[in-house]
């Protein structure tokens, strides 16, 4: 569960990692008080990077500090998998909130805190892609369904969105600058464990005009 405390600690770790201090492939982890952390491995760089999760009634995060020109490459691209969902629960609730796979990308507020946003994507055990809702901890985050059900389990799928749109479907606001980003497994709430991955981060230019835009 990723609680408004939880959330906070993300940050504390984003502004005392410093920024540039942690770019390139180095992650950072992030454990939150009293609770068992997901183990996590990191192997490879660039385009062969991958992300290994293992999650046995565990919440924690990893996070990569890094700036994106969102303007100029407002597309992130990667993939994942994870070997189940969580069937049964209500996710948009408190008591739902846990996924086996999110990618958060966040924009730091810097000193003005309140100003720090993040949209979270998360592979849903049922609500349907392009299903889009605040966090039930908090209003910093915004949560978009990007894959959903149990057909592709244990398959790597990739995923592609406009973080520039979702910041301004999300909030309201254009925002020109990510910070960094998060990975996060969870299953404290859900009863069993997960083991899931992700791979392949990158960031790309918009659409042409004149191409057809992706989701």
């Amino acid at each position: 569960m990723f609680t408004r405390s939880a959330f906070c600690g993300l940050l504390l770790l984003f502004a005392a990692i410093g920024a540039g201090a942690a770019d390139g492939d180095d992650w950072a982890s992030q454990r939150f008080d009293g609770k068992a952390s997901t183990r996590y491995t990191v192997d490879g760089s660039g385009a062969a990077l991958t992300i290994s999760a293992r999650c046995q009634a565990s919440a924690s995060g990893l996070l990569r500090r890094a700036g994106v020109d969102l303007q100029a490459t407002p597309r992130l691209r990667w993939r994942w998998r994870t070997n189940r969902v969580y069937a049964g629960t209500d996710e948009r609730s408190r008591a739902g909130d846990d996924f086996p796979l999110r990618v958060y990308v966040i924009s730091d507020g810097g000193w003005a805190w309140w100003r720090t946003r993040s949209v979270v994507y998360v592979w849903s055990a049922s609500a349907p892609e392009g299903a889009h809702w605040p966090n039930p901890y908090t209003d910093k985050a915004h949560v978009f369904v990007v894959h959903s059900g149990d057909a592709d389990v244990g398959r790597w799928v990739e995923q592609m969105r406009d973080v520039r749109a979702d910041f301004r479907a999300a909030f309201g606001e254009d925002v020109e600058h990510a910070d960094g980003l998060a990975v996060m497994s969870d299953c404290d709430d859900t009863p069993g464990h997960a083991v899931a991955g992700y791979g392949a981060f990158a960031w790309l230019p918009r659409v042409p005009p004149d191409s057809q835009p992706e989701r």
